[in-house]
């Protein structure tokens, strides 16, 4: 089960989750496609349910970036937004 094993979802009630289930859509990707932003006000949440995504960061000097595998998460700050 994701949520019992998400450092985030994990602390969510169940109510909250079902809720988040219920307004969920699944969406395919391209590869290459970009689906999120850091700082960006995006109001979702995006769980990885299949394949992986690539993180990349970028600074003045530098690129980086991790695989996200499945079960990972994007977004997770919306979970905390007071405003939604």
């Amino acid at each position: 089960m994701l949520h019992a094993k998400h450092p985030i979802l994990k602390k969510l009630k169940i109510d909250t989750l079902k809720h988040i289930l219920v307004d969920s859509a699944v969406i395919y990707l391209s590869p290459n496609q970009v689906i999120y932003r850091s700082g960006a006000n995006d109001p979702l949440l995006y769980i990885i349910l299949f394949g992986k995504v690539s993180l990349i960061t970028r600074n003045e000097t530098q690129l980086g970036g991790k695989n996200l595998n499945i079960g990972w998460t994007l977004g997770e700050e919306i979970l905390f937004d007071r405003n939604l």
